[in-house]
C-alpha cells in the first residue's frame, strides 16, 4: 500500500512540474528490459498446468486431516494424494490409474503455511483386488466384539477392512478351504498388550455349535494398523503386510 501512494505521488508531483511532454527518447536497454519482462509475464500466465500418470495399488482413504488423502503403494513406497471427491468405493488391493498434478495446500495452524502436494485429478480403477474378487462370492463377515470393550463404530469399520484384507490374502490352508466352501467366516475382537505394544487381536473361525472355532489369530497393532500373524508354536507376531 506505501508503494502505491508513493507512486501516486511521484506521478502528481511529476505532472505538477511539466506542463509539456518529454521528447526524450528512452533508454534503449530500459526499453529492452520491458520488453523481456513483458515476455516473461506473458509466459507465466500462459503456462499449461502438467499432468501425470501413475499406475499403482489401492491401500487406504484417509480422511482425518483437513485435507482429504487416498494412499496408494507405488514400488513398494507408501504415497499419499490429496483428493476432493466424496467416492469411496475402491478396496485394498485394487489396481488403480491415477491422473495428478501439483498443488498447493495451506498447512492450518502452522500460520497457514502452504506446501505443494500431489493432487488427485481422478481415478480409474483397472484390475479387482483380491479383497474386491473376495466380496463378489463370499458372504459378508461377521464378528463378536469383547463386551469389555468399548470401539467406536469408525475403529470397528477399520477392524472390518484389515480382518477382511487378511482373509482374502490369507494362505492359511483352513481359512482358503473355508473360502472355497462358502462358510460363514466370523471373527472375535478383544485387546491385548504384547511386548509393551497395545494390540487388538482378531480370530478369525466359523462358528461350529454355536462356538468360534478359531483358525487363525491376528495382531492389529493400534498405532499403524499393521497385520502380523500370530505364531503360536513360537509365541511370536510375524508381519503379514
Amino acid at each position: 500500500m506505501r508503494t502505491s501512494y508513493f507512486i501516486i505521488f511521484s506521478v502528481l508531483l511529476f505532472s505538477c512540474g511539466r506542463n509539456t511532454f518529454s521528447d526524450k527518447k528512452p533508454n534503449s536497454d530500459q526499453t529492452a528490459q520491458t520488453k523481456i519482462s513483458e515476455k516473461s509475464n506473458l509466459a507465466v500466465k500462459k503456462k499449461p498446468v502438467r499432468f501425470y500418470k501413475d499406475r499403482c495399488e489401492f491401500k487406504a482413504y484417509n480422511d482425518n486431516f483437513d485435507y482429504w488423502f487416498i494412499e496408494v503403494l507405488s514400488n513398494n513406497q507408501l504415497i499419499g494424494y490429496v483428493n476432493d471427491s466424496d467416492t469411496r468405493n475402491l478396496l485394498r488391493g485394487d489396481q488403480i490409474e491415477l491422473t495428478w498434478k501439483y498443488d498447493t495446500i495451506y498447512i492450518a495452524g502452522d500460520g497457514e503455511r502452504p506446501e505443494v502436494v500431489k493432487w488427485m485429478v481422478s481415478i480409474k480403477k483397472i484390475v479387482d483386488g483380491n479383497v474386491s474378487m473376495f466380496r463378489k462370492t463370499a458372504k459378508k463377515l461377521e464378528y463378536h466384539p469383547s463386551p469389555e470393550e468399548d470401539y467406536s463404530d469408525s475403529y470397528l469399520n477399520d477392524l472390518y477392512l484389515l480382518a477382511e484384507y487378511y482373509i482374502a490374502n490369507s494362505k492359511n490352508a483352513s481359512i482358503k478351504n473355508a473360502i472355497n466352501e462358502k462358510q460363514q467366516i466370523e471373527y472375535s475382537l478383544e485387546d491385548r498388550k504384547k511386548n509393551e505394544r497395545d494390540y487388538t487381536v482378531i480370530g478369525i473361525g466359523t462358528t461350529i455349535e454355536n462356538r468360534l472355532s478359531v483358525m487363525q489369530w491376528i495382531y492389529i497393532d493400534q498405532e499403524n494398523q499393521s497385520i502380523y500373524e500370530y505364531d503360536l508354536a513360537k509365541d511370536k507376531l510375524v508381519k503379514f503386510d
